[in-house]
């Protein structure tokens, strides 16, 4: 007898259907300002709360200008005292008595008072942080009760308007390393990316190099992917042969990498290392650390540090140390850009022209920097530049007063303590 299967039935009808999809990758805006107070002061009050959009111009945060009043109020009487003087000089003067001397005194002493009040008006004007574009509040660096003053910016605002996604670079950066230091030839290296739009960009990019949509066989292999994908792309390159791997990915241990190569190996030795460059190994002077697992022969070690000594400098550092120096070299280029963006801020704060500060700064970091490359003594180049009361004493007191040294501290352990809790998952 034949064997019936009751089924169900369900008409279907056309119609629309929404899909999505998820993407990784690093949002980006070409417009960020952090925000300094024109001068020291206490926050009074914040104005707008993180994460609201705001117009240009709109109040974010009020300094107390107490001090400031004060002081005003005295200039304003000392003010009245010179016009007084100056008037009665005038009318001398204008009968021809008394000298030429006492008349300008007065008219001068009168003047530079007036220009004095005109000044500490403005900067009574400015106890009020503006936005200076339509944006988001992003970041409120200060509380109400706390001190505002430079180089600490009080609030940053970005402008969402134009945001897109930045691919990763690091990876066709090395390659292309490797390549101008001779380390490989050209010939001598695959990529493989799966978006056949990026191959293209490769192909262009790194003329020679064999640019391809899955792994072949390999010897050695340096993984340059997302974190999350570490782990499956470092067992498909030992799948395909590779006996020598190397990943540049943040976060990613290398207990992790071995965990995920194991039974790919199947029993044959497969050596592990793990680096951390940062960011201007893109423009050839990076710094990056790196390091293998108790499993490996060091020779990886060596191999890497050939690799990666094509865009920067190598340090070999142990693994438990990771953390610190992600925070410290990993991070750094962020704190440095950081500081770039108060001194652009400080050098309009005090009138300079703004379209001219970013090229004036960044000049200044790379002559310091390039300085600092050669003498490799920090003190004795902030001691050679620091002439005793003058005005770069005043400002480096500033920074002590301020505590640059314990700030500094406390954004590298507080990236390290960051980089101890993703790395725990």
């Amino acid at each position: 007898a034949a064997r019936l299967t009751r089924v169900g039935v369900q008409a279907v009808n056309p119609g629309p259907f929404s899909h999505s999809f998820a993407v990784q990758g690093n949002v980006q805006t070409d417009r960020v300002a952090n925000v300094l107070a024109a001068f020291p002061g206490v926050v009074r009050e914040v104005l707008v709360d993180e994460g609201a959009n705001v117009k240009e111009g709109t109040a974010l945060v009020r300094i107390d200008t107490d001090v400031l009043t004060k002081q005003r109020a005295e200039l304003v009487t000392q003010y009245e005292l010179a016009e007084t003087l100056f008037e009665r000089q005038e009318r001398l003067w204008e009968k021809e008595i008394g000298s030429e001397v006492d008349y300008l005194q007065a008219k001068t002493g009168m003047e530079a008072l007036k220009r004095s009040l005109a000044t500490l008006d403005e900067q009574i004007d400015q106890a009020v942080i503006r936005a200076p574009f339509d944006g988001v509040l992003d970041r409120v660096f200060v509380n109400v009760g706390e001190m505002a003053a430079a180089p600490m910016p009080v609030v940053r605002v970005v402008d969402l308007s134009d945001l897109y996604i930045g691919g990763g670079n690091m990876g066709s950066a090395l390659v292309a390393g490797i390549i101008a230091s001779g380390t490989l030839s050209a010939d001598d290296i695959v990529v493989v990316e799966a978006s056949e739009e990026r191959r293209a960009i490769l192909g262009d990019l790194l003329p020679g190099v064999t640019v391809a949509e899955s792994v072949g066989p390999a010897e050695s292999a340096i993984i340059a992917v997302k974190p999350p994908a570490v782990a499956e792309v470092a067992r498909i390159v030992a799948t395909a042969g590779a006996d020598r791997i190397v990943s540049i990915a943040a976060g990613v241990t290398s207990a992790t990498i071995r965990e995920a190569v194991r039974e790919a190996a199947d029993g044959r030795p497969i050596d592990v290392a793990r680096a951390m460059p940062n960011t201007p190994a893109m423009v050839g002077r990076g710094v990056t650390a790196i390091c293998a697992d108790a499993d490996s022969d060091p020779a990886v070690l060596d191999w890497a540090e050939r690799m990666l000594s094509s865009v920067g400098l190598v340090e070999r550092i142990d693994e438990e140390l990771f953390d610190a120096v992600t925070a410290l070299t990993g991070s750094g280029p962020a704190y440095v850009f950081a500081f770039a963006e108060a001194l652009i801020a400080a050098g309009e704060s005090v009138g300079l022209p703004a379209d001219r500060l970013p090229e004036m700064v960044s000049e200044l970091l790379l002559g310091s920097a390039t300085l600092l490359a050669e003498r490799g003594d920090a003190a004795a180049l902030r001691v050679a530049v620091t002439s005793p009361g003058g005005t770069t004493a005043a400002g480096l007191a500033e920074f002590e007063r301020l505590g640059l040294g314990d700030l500094v501290a406390a954004a590298v352990a507080a990236a390290r303590d960051r980089g101890r809790e993703l790395g725990a998952g």
